[in-house]
């Protein structure tokens, strides 16, 4: 007999992943679930998740929540732009050229706020992450 599709990708098993690397609601980590609320930042906030997934697969232990406001901020540097709304390409391109850093260090704000931006230590982090994901 054959693998089926519960042997995962080329019959090799199913794919795992540690649920607290992930802020998905569906991990049990729903206590740090983040709502965008009225900003317009949908694929900044997609974007951030999957690259939380990406990062607890690739590292032995989860680098904890990422910020989403880093990631906005990173797309407009990298692409010139400003304003809170990226496509994800523009989302990417900011996640590979300037990283992302841990939330706790530039947590998201309701608020719009483009003069806003990482400190220092949130550069220095998002420096150290780099790499810990493929998108």
């Amino acid at each position: 007999m054959g693998p089926t599709a519960a042997d995962g990708p080329n019959g090799r098993g199913p794919r795992r992943y540690r649920p607290e690397s992930t802020s998905c609601p569906s991990s049990g980590n729903s206590a740090s679930h983040l709502a965008q609320g009225e900003r317009d930042v949908c694929s900044l906030f997609a974007i951030t998740a999957l690259v939380e997934f990406e990062s607890g697969r690739q590292k032995s232990e989860p680098s904890g929540r990422l910020s989403e406001e880093f990631l906005i901020w990173a797309a407009n540097k990298a692409t010139g732009r400003a304003g809170d709304q990226a496509m994800f390409y523009e989302a990417v391109h900011g996640l590979e050229t300037l990283g992302i850093c841990q939330a706790v260090l530039m947590p998201y704000s309701p608020e719009v706020n483009s003069r806003h931006g990482p400190s220092a230590k949130a550069l220095e982090n998002a420096r150290s992450l780099a790499g810990h994901w493929r998108v």
